[in-house]
């Protein structure tokens, strides 16, 4: 009881001590460390201070030290890349200025999000005309809606979503941007993976706080968890809902949901605490190969080879009734069980060196897609507790659309600024 004390203490002393200098440093609590280790932290105090009594296994607290050691490598490499443009960091985030190319980024958004709507919409009635309304929610339903080109456009959406919550405005002209969010999430509750629904709208809210549109309180954190726990229960509520009207007149129904939010929420932690109380976690069969899943599986449609599933087959028991099970070991359990000790090191390296890198460029540029770039990936970053996002296509697809579009607004106004002085040389002459 001492030790899991003494640990849960030292992993909050060394998050505290690491964040609050990112604050003191870079003049924004939006950073890849803190969008890393605060969620998880706190999750973490949660699960020990409450998960048996929820009817949950207790916390193995030895299981922090992974991410204690994961999190000052993390840390550490990504300040190389970031402590040389602190200052320049500090020049926007002291001072509360409007993105460029935010006002002519609206119009574009709007239209290319339709786009997006129709395309997506189209694949959606097409899938339940195929498989019926009763399909939803199967692994064939996801199979068939969110692959293709749908599939691609889905993942291009959740950069107009992330652009049009944070740029949300508390005036009469919004009511359009309202309904294209509204529309969109309601596209991605069909795909049955809940963090592609999460994810986009938490690198919104994220983008609202890094370019100070809002503010971190209280009041905004208790706002992220509410809607997290909405959104969770409208998820499984239309799937169970197609299959039967009656259920959702069951009061049992709600406990049993509330329960399994709650199991989503400790399902990482306390499974790579099982695994590693078992002494399981270099015996899972891990490849390296997991995490660098989507350019692995970019090769083999390009040579017709065979596509790696980034799905961990192991099931532990998270529960003490022995029902609810988890196949999630969060980011650096992941790493850990698919690198081992000396490559999860390489790896953490070059995740801290990336994730630092985007931060850096959406601050120093900003360049509001560049920003949405680095909202994506803090949002995956802040799902830590979780799982891993980053061995899926999305995480190479997404920054590759984006980036793109904000190298083409930046080259655009390069090329204005280059006419205009060439038109006032001539003019002089």
């Amino acid at each position: 009881m001492m030790l899991d004390c003494l640990l849960i203490t030292f992993l909050i002393i060394e998050v505290s001590l690491l964040a609050i200098y990112e604050r003191y440093v870079y003049g924004t609590w939006v950073t890849p460390l803190c969008v890393l280790a605060l969620p998880y932290t706190f999750i973490v105090m949660i699960v020990e201070l409450f998960g048996p009594s929820l009817g949950f296994i207790p916390l193995y607290t030895k299981s922090v030290i992974v991410w204690m050691i994961g999190l000052f490598l993390f840390w550490l490499s990504g300040q190389f890349v970031a402590l040389p443009h602190m200052e320049l960091v500090r020049k926007r985030t002291d001072v509360e200025l409007p993105l460029r190319y935010e006002k002519a980024s609206e119009i574009v958004v709007l239209l290319l999000a339709w786009i997006c709507i129709l395309i997506i919409g189209g694949k959606l009635l097409f899938t339940l005309k195929t498989l019926g309304l009763q399909s939803v929610g199967t692994d064939h339903f996801a199979k068939l809606y969110g692959y293709g080109f749908a599939g691609h456009a889905r993942v291009f959406s959740m950069g107009l979503m992330i652009f049009l919550i944070g740029n949300l405005r508390s005036n009469t002209h919004q009511a359009l941007n309202i309904l294209t969010i509204a529309v969109l999430v309601c596209l991605y509750i069909f795909y049955p993976v809940k963090g592609w629904l999460i994810i986009p709208i938490l690198g919104g809210l994220i983008y609202r706080i890094a370019s100070r549109k809002s503010k971190i309180s209280l009041y905004f954190v208790m706002l992220i968890f509410v809607f997290g726990l909405v959104a969770f229960f409208v998820f499984y509520l239309i799937e169970f809902g197609v299959k039967n009207m009656e259920i959702l007149f069951d009061s049992r129904i709600y406990l049993e949901l509330l329960r399994h939010f709650g199991a989503y929420l400790f399902a990482g932690i306390l499974s790579l605490g099982d695994i590693m109380q078992k002494g399981t976690i270099y015996n899972l069969m891990g490849d390296p190969k997991v995490l660098l899943a989507p350019l692995y599986n970019l090769w083999a449609v390009l040579t017709s080879g065979d596509s790696i599933s980034p799905i961990q087959s192991y099931f532990s028991i998270i529960s003490l009734d022995g029902i609810k099970t988890s196949n999630v070991h969060t980011f650096f359990g992941t790493i850990l069980i698919n690198s081992g000790c000396f490559g999860s090191v390489g790896f953490v390296i070059c995740l801290g060196v990336l994730s630092y890198f985007f931060f850096i460029l959406a601050n120093v540029s900003s360049n509001c897609w560049f920003m949405v770039v680095w909202s994506f990936i803090a949002a995956m970053l802040s799902l830590g507790w979780f799982d891993y996002y980053f061995f899926v296509l999305p995480a190479i697809e997404f920054p590759v659309y984006y980036t793109t579009l904000g190298l083409f607004f930046w080259a655009n106004r390069v090329s204005k600024l280059l006419n205009e002085r060439h038109k006032v040389v001539h003019s002089s002459d």
